[in-house]
């Protein structure tokens, strides 16, 4: 049972930040991005098993951004950085 609540929670959280990168989408697609859901990568600081459906969900909500592919690789690199440094810095349960 503990599992499928956690897939539950992952669900939601990835979901939640490709809502709100879809909903404010002229802010978060351009030049200048600026993104409200980021602020959900400071789950990550309180527990690392965010990880995945962060990363996930910033994967998937870069495949609708006009700037094709390339947003879609550098978003993921920029956000796999400051998501494993979060590995590295915060100790806590993983």
């Amino acid at each position: 049972m503990k599992n499928i609540k956690d897939l539950v929670l992952y669900a939601s959280v990835a979901a939640i930040y490709i809502v709100l990168t879809m909903l404010l989408g002229g802010l978060s697609f351009g030049p200048i991005q600026f993104r409200i859901a980021e602020a959900l990568v400071l789950l990550c600081f309180f527990n690392k098993k965010y990880f995945y459906p962060l990363t996930l969900a910033c994967l998937i909500s870069n495949f609708m951004s006009p700037f094709g592919i390339y947003d879609v690789i550098l978003a993921i690199l920029s956000d796999n950085d400051l998501l494993s440094n979060s590995f590295l810095l915060i100790p806590g349960p993983s």
